[in-house]
């Protein structure tokens, strides 16, 4: 039994950990895009959206926002999308 409860913290920690890990680089995208390194900001994005799209699948809100972001980083940038 106690096997089972620690399992089930450990999943909901990793879960936790793995949204950290988005939020800091979807972050650390809108701090190096609020002061003009967009080409930073493009590499962090890419990131975020990678972990995004693992941790949280295609289909949920965080997914489209690191989207969102990469593409407003992009058009700042006046960079062609890739």
């Amino acid at each position: 039994m106690k096997f089972i409860v620690l399992a089930i913290i450990g999943v909901a920690f990793s879960g936790f950990l793995h949204a950290q890990s988005w939020k800091s680089l979807n972050d650390s995208l809108i701090q190096n895009y609020n002061i003009g390194k967009y080409e930073k900001a493009i590499i962090i994005g890419k990131k975020a959206i990678a972990v995004a799209k693992k941790e949280f699948g295609e289909f949920h809100a965080n997914y489209a926002e690191s989207l969102n972001n990469l593409a407003v980083v992009y058009q700042a940038a006046d960079s062609p999308y890739k």
